[in-house]
């Protein structure tokens, strides 16, 4: 028989009930709070388009708000553009006036050794917490599927092994040191953003469609360089001396042998030039597929026969005209049918989740405020959600107003998705939620104000400009050299204008009040370029006292000067910008291109890495070479003045001695007008191989990013067409 419990345990009881009721509604109050906590995580992932594939513990989703907090992530893109910006600073760096060798050597500015390693240090040191930071929030198992997220982790190790390496060396080493750690800097920028993946992602898979198309037409350029090797043999000279006329050869034919002779010496044959052997012909008809030597390496053979002309004509029409226009068909079938594929799966991710955010509240939440067999989330509950999510200030009113007036005590999970939708309808549905303007009850105020919010004021404004452009225009286009160098009713004009649009802009804050202006894009834009005047007016008053001292003899001399008044008329003329909003026409090209221009960011992203590694490359290979006369003895005096060349025509600033020179030689590649210069500059400098890299560049950028680009463009102006 058991034993009845003591007077002390009798006591004791309601304590350790009260105790247990108490662990139970504090756990029960941290599941409540940790569930809403993932709700809001959920929602914010959808918002932001983020896979919601990661821990959803405490700490975890603690961690992974301030990791995607706006500070965090702006340090992030900090670190990643000061990274790859350092290029322009490492030694041989771009700070020189010019890019040419002999006007940069010895007026480089140079950073003091170990400071931009220091800098360096501390950004691959940011790398290595942000991507310890993703494994934590991941897990081991999700981590190892991340490919990359993995190739993130090698890469930052390696460029600190890379690094400590460089430490090790002495300053004067460091320029010359192969830093093969700046190769991977643009991958930081890639895995930055989900944006640029997918675009890459896109391109990935366009590129056996592309590689067909090419090896169409590489095949096309090496049948006709053969082909133009078979129809423009090199002829076997005959000596003129062995010609008699004792051989039965007549007096007219010397006369035709010596003329041939004659016009053989003074023009270059067909063989001779372009078609000297197999890499040289394939070289002349890749340059000519890009038209850069049209029509000079038709013109020997064309300059024998007239019938020549065909070949070439029947080259580029297959060439040009079809094999690559059916390339930019090809990427833009295939590109804008994945990169839809890939906005999908953003949407898709956006609506995955809302809807977890939606089961968490479900399950772990509304069963406790309403009765479990209803179906929906508790609009209470939605409140308090929508007061912890990060949305947008413009969409808060607007959707607590949707709250306010909801009919029922509950949503729906098609009602909670449609709620959230709000977020990505366009702002102006929500500019009437704003307050309207507040007119004055003082009569001349009021009417003033009535005035400057009147279209005609506008219109006012806009003349006032196209007149002080046209003043400029014509005192520039009659007087452009005597134009400031003496008594210049220019500058008093120009003074008289500045005046006007300081006291326009001031009367015009003062009257609608600082929020109802900035409210305006016109107003701001006016407002800034009214600022710069003012400042570059006074920066002038501060030079020179004109036209208030006395400037008899006035003459302009000083450079700071003249550059001051140069920068005034280039500001003045981004007033007549005014008129594009007016003009309904220039309105909607503009708007058009606004939203080009947002929709080519992940393009623009892909531009900057594809520049970065190729210049970054170019100045590995080709850095430090110098092509004149008294550095590179192999070239004689015949070949430096022959005409067309890089040192005929004096291309030296166009190199790869520090990274700014580098990508404009990329650029001046990219547009391929004279880039067969490069070619063979380059091929006779370094080796014939080093053609390979400019023709890779040009595929790259002249050929694959062009026609993306046009695909892009297409898909932004007619979309789903």
């Amino acid at each position: 028989m058991s034993s009845l419990p003591t007077i002390d345990e009798r006591e004791r009881q309601p304590l350790v009930t009260w105790r247990r009721a108490r662990r139970s509604v504090v756990r029960e109050e941290e599941s409540t709070s940790l569930a809403l906590e993932q709700a809001v995580v959920f929602v914010e992932d959808a918002i932001q388009y983020r896979s919601i594939h990661h821990k959803i513990t405490r700490t975890a989703l603690k961690v992974y708000q301030v990791y995607y907090s706006r500070p965090i992530q702006w340090l992030l893109g900090f670190t990643i553009f000061t990274i790859l910006v350092l290029a322009f600073f490492e030694r041989p760096s771009s700070l020189s006036r010019s890019s040419d060798p002999i006007r940069a050597d010895g007026h480089r500015s140079d950073a003091p050794c170990g400071a931009l390693e220091a800098i360096e240090f501390l950004c691959l040191f940011i790398f290595l917490i942000d991507v310890i930071t993703k494994i934590f929030l991941l897990g081991f198992k999700r981590f190892i599927r991340r490919p990359w997220v993995v190739v993130y982790l090698v890469l930052v190790v390696a460029s600190e092994v890379d690094w400590l390496w460089t430490v090790g060396i002495s300053c004067k080493e460091i320029s010359h040191a192969t830093k093969w750690r700046r190769l991977l800097r643009p991958f930081f920028l890639l895995q930055y953003s989900s944006l640029l993946k997918k675009t890459l992602k896109s391109i990935n898979k366009t590129l056996p469609g592309i590689i067909g198309v090419l090896f169409l037409l590489a095949l096309h350029v090496y049948f006709f360089a053969v082909l133009g090797m078979l129809l423009f043999p090199k002829e076997i000279s005959q000596p003129m001396h062995n010609i008699t006329v004792g051989d039965n050869v007549s007096l007219e034919a010397n006369v035709d042998l010596s003329r041939k002779a004659q016009n053989h010496t003074n023009w270059p044959t067909e063989a001779d030039k372009y078609f000297s052997s197999l890499g040289e012909s394939f070289m002349s008809l890749l340059v000519l597929l890009t038209t850069a030597n049209n029509p000079d390496v038709m013109l020997p053979a064309y300059r024998e026969n007239r019938w020549y002309a065909l070949y070439f004509i029947v080259y580029l029409s297959i060439g040009l005209y079809i094999f690559l226009n059916l390339l930019t068909a090809v990427i833009y079938n295939q590109f804008r049918g994945y990169l839809s594929t890939s906005m999908q799966a953003s949407f898709f991710r956006r609506r995955v989740g809302i809807r977890a955010a939606f089961e968490v509240m479900k399950q772990s939440l509304s069963k406790k405020i309403i009765n479990e067999s209803e179906e929906g989330v508790n609009v209470t509950l939605v409140k308090i959600l929508l007061d912890k999510v990060n949305v947008p200030s413009r969409h808060r009113p607007f959707m607590h107003q949707e709250l306010d007036m909801w009919p029922t005590d509950a949503m729906t999970c098609e009602q909670f998705k449609d709620f959230f939708d709000i977020l990505y309808q366009d702002s102006k549905v929500f500019s009437h939620i704003s307050d309207e303007f507040a007119f004055s009850l003082h009569p001349v105020v009021n009417f003033l104000q009535k005035i400057v919010l009147h279209q005609w004021f506008r219109y006012f404004q806009i003349i006032v400009s196209v007149t002080n452009c046209i003043v400029l225009t014509v005192d520039i286009a009659t007087a452009y050299n005597q134009s400031l160098s003496r008594d210049d009713s220019l500058a008093v004009v120009n003074m008289a204008f500045i005046f006007y649009y300081f006291i326009e802009q001031l009367v015009i804050l003062l009257l609608l009040g600082f929020k109802k202006y900035v409210k305006k894009k016109a107003n701001v834009f006016d407002g800034l370029v009214t600022i710069c005047l003012v400042v570059l007016q006074l920066a002038i008053f501060g030079y020179d006292q004109y036209p208030f001292a006395d400037n008899d003899q006035r003459v302009v001399t000083s450079t700071t000067l003249w550059t001051l008044y140069r920068v005034v008329n280039i500001v003045i003329m981004l007033r007549l910008l005014q008129i594009i909003p007016q003009v309904k026409s220039l309105s909607v090209i503009a708007s058009t291109l606004l939203e080009l221009v947002k929709s080519l960011i992940p393009f623009l992203g892909i531009l900057v890495v594809v520049f970065y590694l190729f210049a970054i490359l170019g100045m590995q290979i080709f850095a430090d070479i110098d092509f004149r006369l008294s550095d590179r003895p192999r070239i004689n005096s015949r070949e430096f003045n022959k005409c067309g060349t890089y040192e005929q025509l004096g291309y030296y600033p166009n190199n790869f001695n520090d990274f700014a020179a580098a990508l404009v030689v990329l650029w001046d590649v990219m547009v391929v007008n004279n880039w067969f210069v490069f070619l063979e500059a380059y091929s006779r400098a370094v080796s014939p191989w080093a053609q390979l890299y400019f023709i890779a560049w040009w595929l790259v950028s002249a050929i694959l990013c062009v026609n993306i680009f046009i695909a892009l463009v297409l898909e932004v102006l007619f979309p789903g067409q």
